[in-house]
């Protein structure tokens, strides 16, 4: 499932903002730890219990025979299954996951040699632990049944299990559709299953839909016919591969379907609603190149004959991976590849290959819980980048990655981070594990485990793992065998560095122990203890000593109070690249400290290739030398490395390791380099900034921002030139962006200004890539007039791409009508449900000027949004408010959530507080000299 994934970068860094802000924990407060996983228990009975059970071990399905029929008058649907199920033991029960249904028939009858006849159960509901028991008045011995239920549920309006969406034709008319999403456990919202990853079974499914629709399920349509007494057509599907529940799709509407692409035998076809055809060929072409990727980098070819992308006008999500019928968000499947943003392609690229990566890792070779589900996102989150970078290589799509390594190790330097693989109880447990540490964390570690071992050794483990466990479930333990013995059976053995001896190839799962177990990140440090010449060669032999500590951006003064740390520290096993003026030497570090002897190295930069999940701590003499080095030779470092760099720095300003004037000061060596991630990281930086700082030192923060972007947008221009590559026209917008809203820029303003008539009546003129920015910046600057005419342009949008940008602008006013006004609009049903917290509320949320008002808003409506949202989305409301800067605000937060409990976001909820305290002690530690910089750069401006 697409949850998180990188979006544009001037829109991700104003996120990444406040995860790089993330960490910093002021000393004087003390805040509640992030809720421990508990372990899960397996029901021995159907009883009540205090605490969720999984299903009892008793019986296992082998086919679903399932029947749907949606009214859509009165919004419900009727349904019936037959479950072909194992029984491995005598019992008088069996029990599936359900949810919001109405069950109101059960039998069973054995089906080996001769059919049994039927028994009919007593049902028995419980709706807190979510189960439908089945009671028979015998004892079915061990053997293989038939289990018939019937049952009728609501198509409900939350966007999980079977729901329903609606959409606008060409006339205006509204017409209505369902579709599904069943992950983590929502299935059983749609009908009775073995609603846990683990049971795998197959799916014939057969639906009854209105004649002028179409049906899209997992596996292809076997035949079609018209049932004239209830003016309805019956549609039946092949049998699936064996799939885990969450994977269940059906679609039904009225859809559209592009010209389909042959790729080895498979179909594959773009779905969309009437009108928008002309946007599918992008996600086609891309994803007919993918699966020609995909199954030559498995070396295991797609399981089905089809695969058809659906692009579904309500959806919680990115997109979702169910085999065969992958559903995606309309903005993460339909762009105009000749007139949209090069943000926007990217995002389709990146949402598609991820989705498609999951069709092996994740659907063919499926955790067997949930705690592993880091398996299937990180992965799928690595994977697609690879895919990504085969298709477009000139979009440099590991750098992007870099920039999110950067808000990764932020986000996993507070104490409310958590362990990659948790233990996962309840559903809401599930809920919680869809956040930045299984994504962006576990994908950041995959791919320096696969530089480590080496991009050939690491592929023919996964291959191996996939061959190994194909429709079936695996763990992170499986995973880790296949790559051992891939290392195993590399020349050589695998890589060692110095002071670690022996050519044996490495064991994968002890490697990766402290990584996937242990909560946070190291910070690796070095000195310099010794150095000589070595004989009349003249070479330097270099003494160093490298110390790893847990990276928590604490006061250290804190550490001497906090019996936390009295605890023994983690050691993690890290692949340090050590980059010096010419060589470049690997070394693992194993333990807290190691003293290990380097040659000719003058000079010594930590994450070589900028792959390295860790901090880096330099001294101020080291750091020198660095500046100097990079004075000298402004490409010593590349790109990932400069990311690297800068983002250290920046934790280390954050942790009052360094002063903030010290980091800007040193920032300066970049203030010439027009790479678009290094200086999209340094946008993002100014952006954080942007909320710490007070209202007296709004000018000197402004003239800061005019001071560092101005020349590098003088350099492109804000004109697209001939032959600029996308990233260079993406690089414009986002410097566009920042200057004209946190930059106070009155040229970008009045060009903008300029833009905006032609933006409203014709903007397939203007370049796609400033689009974004025009209205941003219009929005940022403009009042009643502005907002009217934006608002407007929402309403009549006609493809997804521009209705987003601008119900996004709305939450861009900082006026209080303007503020009040969306607020207010978020509410109302012309926007989507799936757009409320992230294009609106939550940016009104971290907006500087309009925080205050959008949180009383929130706060006095919070049950109105209840309303509209699912369980996983209230949280975000409260992830926007780690915007806020003081103890008194944190203690309204923390009072606020107390007596407005969210059972799936307490680890957010506790990672907000601790970045209002982290903001809280920035502005206390760093406040008088971020000032006194400022102040001098207003004057020094002044006198030019």
């Amino acid at each position: 499932m697409a949850v998180f994934l990188r979006s544009n970068i001037f829109e991700s860094q104003k996120l990444l903002a406040l995860s790089l802000a993330a960490g910093l924990i002021a000393s004087s407060l003390t805040l509640a730890p992030a809720p421990a996983c508990a372990a899960p228990t397996r029901a021995k009975a159907a009883s009540p219990a205090s605490e969720y059970q999984r299903l009892p071990l008793v019986a296992t399905p082998e086919r679903y025979d399932l029947y749907f029929e949606p009214n859509f008058e009165s919004n419900e649907f009727e349904g019936h299954e037959t479950v072909y199920l194992q029984v491995n033991e005598p019992t008088r029960e069996i029990t599936l996951n359900s949810l919001e249904l109405s069950i109101y028939e059960g039998s069973i009858a054995r089906s080996e040699k001769t059919h049994g006849d039927w028994i009919k159960a007593e049902i028995d509901r419980n709706k807190e632990r979510e189960i439908v028991v089945f009671k028979f008045p015998k004892l079915l011995a061990p053997g293989r049944y038939e289990l018939a239920v019937k049952f009728s549920g609501k198509l409900n309006d939350k966007m999980e299990g079977f729901y329903l969406s609606t959409f606008k034709d060409k006339d205006g008319k509204e017409l209505k559709m369902c579709s599904t999403h069943m992950e983590p456990t929502d299935a059983r919202r749609m009908f009775p299953c073995f609603d846990e990853p683990v049971y795998k079974a197959t799916y014939r499914v057969t639906a009854a839909i209105p004649p002028d629709m179409v049906a899209i399920s997992n596996a292809a349509v076997q035949f079609e016919k018209a049932d004239n007494r209830k003016d309805k057509k019956i549609v039946t599907f092949e049998e699936s591969p064996k799939m885990s529940s969450y994977l269940f799709a059906l679609v039904i509407g009225h859809l559209k379907a592009s010209q389909p692409v042959e790729v080895n035998g498979k179909q594959i076809r773009v779905w969309c609603t009437e009108g928008k055809e002309h946007l599918t060929s992008f996600a086609l072409s891309s994803a007919a190149k993918f699966m020609t990727y995909y199954e030559d980098y498995f070396g295991v070819p797609y399981p089905l004959k089809k695969l058809d992308l659906i692009g579904v006008p309500d959806f919680a999500h990115g997109a979702m991976e169910n085999i065969g019928a992958i559903t995606f968000r309309e903005t993460a499947l339909l762009v105009d590849e000749n007139n949209s943003s090069t943000h926007a392609k990217m995002r389709v690229a990146d949402v598609v290959a991820h989705e498609m990566a999951h069709l092996w890792f994740g659907d063919l070779v499926t955790m067997a819980w949930w705690n592993d589900l880091w398996l299937n996102e990180a992965f799928a989150t690595w994977m697609a980048d690879k895919a990504v970078s085969n298709l477009k290589p000139e979009w440099r799509i590991w750098d992007d990655f870099a920039v999110d390594r950067a808000g990764n190790l932020s986000d996993d330097s507070i104490s409310a981070t958590r362990a990659v693989q948790c233990t996962v109880n309840s559903p809401n447990d599930a809920l919680e594990m869809f956040d930045e540490i299984t994504y962006g964390k576990g994908a950041d570690l995959l791919r320096m485990l696969e530089m480590y071992l080496s991009e050939k050794t690491f592929q023919s483990g996964i291959q191996s793992y996939m061959k190994k466990h194909s429709f079936a479930n695996a763990t992170t333990d499986d995973l880790w065998q296949a790559l051992s013995q891939a290392a195993a059976n590399a020349e050589g053995g695998g890589k060692k560095g110095k002071g670690n001896k022996g050519n044996s190839a490495p064991d994968v799962s002890a490697l990766m122990q402290a990584w996937v177990h242990t909560p946070g990140c190291p910070l690796v440090s070095f000195k310099k203890v010794s150095e000589k010449k070595k004989g009349k060669s003249g070479d330097v032999i270099t003494t160093v000593v490298f110390d790893q500590e847990r990276s928590m951006l604490l006061d250290q003064s804190a550490k001497k109070t906090n019996t936390a740390s009295k605890e023994k520290p983690p050691v993690w096993q890290i692949p340090l690249v050590l980059k010096g003026t010419g060589d470049v030497d690997r070394y693992v570090l194993t333990e807290e400290s190691a003293k290990v002897t380097l040659d000719n190295f003058d000079l010594l930069f930590l994450n070589g290739l900028g792959n390295g999940f860790f901090r880096s701590k330099y001294d101020s003499t080291q750091l020198a030398a660095l500046g100097e080095k990079l004075k000298a030779d402004e490409h010593y470092l590349h790109p990932a490395e400069r990311i690297s760099l800068i983002s250290d720095l920046w934790d280390m300003a954050f942790a009052g390791r360094m002063s903030i004037d010290d980091y800007l000061a040193f920032t300066n060596h970049f203030n010439g380099d027009s790479d678009p991630y290094v200086q999209g990281l340094l946008v993002g930086q100014l952006s954080a900034l942007d909320g710490l700082i007070g209202d007296d030192m709004r000018p000197g923060f402004q003239a800061l921002v005019r001071n560092r972007l101005t020349p590098v947008l003088d350099k492109l221009t804000m004109s697209k030139r001939p032959g600029d590559s996308e990233l260079v026209n993406k690089l414009r917008g986002e410097l566009i962006s920042a200057l004209g809203t946190i930059g106070n820029d009155k040229k970008v303003i009045e060009h903008c200004r300029g833009q905006f008539e032609t933006y409203l009546n014709d903007e397939k003129n203007l370049d796609g890539d400033l689009l974004d920015p025009i209205v941003e910046v219009i929005a940022y600057n403009g009042g009643d007039e502005e907002f009217s005419r934006i608002q407007t342009a929402y309403v009549e949008s006609k493809e997804p791409e521009a209705r987003q940008r601008n119900l996004n602008a709305l939450s861009s006013f900082r006026e209080k009508d303007q503020v009040e006004r969306a607020l207010t609009y978020a509410l109302n049903k012309e926007v989507r449900a799936q757009d409320v917290t992230k294009y609106v509320v939550g940016p009104l949320l971290s907006n500087t000027a309009s925080k205050h008002l959008a949180w009383q808003f929130v706060k006095e409506h919070w049950s109105d949004f209840g309303a509209r949202l699912t369980d996983d989305q209230m949280p975000k409301l409260i992830d926007a408010v780690a915007s806020f800067n003081s103890q008194k605000e944190r203690e309204d937060v923390s009072a606020f959530v107390a007596s407005h409990p969210l059972p799936a976001g307490r680890r957010r909820v506790a990672k907000t507080l601790e970045e209002i305290a982290i903001r809280s002690q920035f502005r206390e530690k760093q406040s008088t000299s971020l000032a006194a910089f400022l102040k001098k750069l207003v004057v020094a401006n002044s006198q030019n």
